[in-house]
């Protein structure tokens, strides 16, 4: 990387995830912190959807995505719908887990007054709901 800055990095993070070099991102995601610089909001996002793919175990898919979440807060980065959707749609990924997680993240949600959207509520039918399971 010839220029070494926030930009930069996050730019590569987001591109390796979008590639599905999951591993990669958050090994740069550290050399970012090591550098003593953040992330952006849309970086995050990235992390965070990458999270359920890096660990095989619910619980520590969800300690992964709650450890982005400090950071997110220690580096005075605002989450947004898409955060809050990232979260949901890896929650979708942790089996019963996923379902306490996802009540306690909408709450989240109302309380910092962000409206849900859409996909917001595909995702908790997602979560909820497994198809071709029937209750008849």
């Amino acid at each position: 990387m010839p220029e070494r800055n926030e930009q930069s990095y996050c730019a590569l993070i987001k591109g390796m995830v979008k590639y599905g070099a999951y591993t990669k991102a958050f090994n740069v995601y550290t050399d970012l912190l090591n550098n003593r610089m953040t992330a952006d909001v849309c970086t995050f996002n990235a992390l965070i959807a990458a999270a359920p793919e890096l660990k095989e175990k619910y619980q520590d898919k969800w300690a992964l995505i709650t450890d982005l979440l400090k950071h997110m807060s220690e580096q005075k980065v605002q989450p947004n719908l898409l955060t809050f959707n990232a979260v949901l749609k890896a929650l979708r990924k942790c089996g019963p887990l996923g379902r306490v997680q996802s009540l306690l993240t909408l709450g989240e949600i109302k309380a910092l007054a962000i409206e849900p959207s859409l996909a917001t509520y595909d995702h908790l039918i997602g979560i909820f709901y497994k198809a071709g399971k029937k209750n008849c």
